[in-house]
């Protein structure tokens, strides 16, 4: 069945330049391995996400799909993210884009927690 969580990030963004928010609310939406939802990002938009959540082990997981509301790309920016679930807290690991002063593309990595709300 479908499920819908609410749930509060805090990551922090490593071998980037720029400055970047490091709280984000997040709303989602699970229908089998079919990820979307909604969060506050690291430039203080909105970002709304699709993708799919695929197993690795009992514990860890992958998530690919497409995210909005980031400048670095064009509407929609590929999403990719590996996930340590517990019960109470996912630990995760992401690719960052930013571009520099320059216009070029710069890389880094987000890491994170997300804790479930009103659980």
């Amino acid at each position: 069945g479908s499920q819908m969580i609410l749930g509060l990030a805090l990551s922090t963004h490593l071998g980037v330049i720029n400055e970047y928010n490091n709280i984000h609310p997040h709303i989602r939406f699970l229908e089998g391995s079919t990820i979307s939802g909604v969060y506050y990002n690291s430039i203080n938009k909105l970002s709304w996400y699709g993708g799919i959540s695929i197993p690795a082990t009992e514990n860890f997981s992958f998530e690919i799909g497409g995210v909005t509301g980031y400048t670095t790309f064009d509407k929609v920016s590929p999403y990719i993210r590996g996930v340590y679930n517990t019960e109470n807290l996912k630990m995760f690991i992401a690719p960052a884009y930013e571009r520099n002063r320059a216009g070029n593309v710069n890389t880094g990595i987000v890491i994170g927690i997300e804790i479930p709300i009103g659980k």
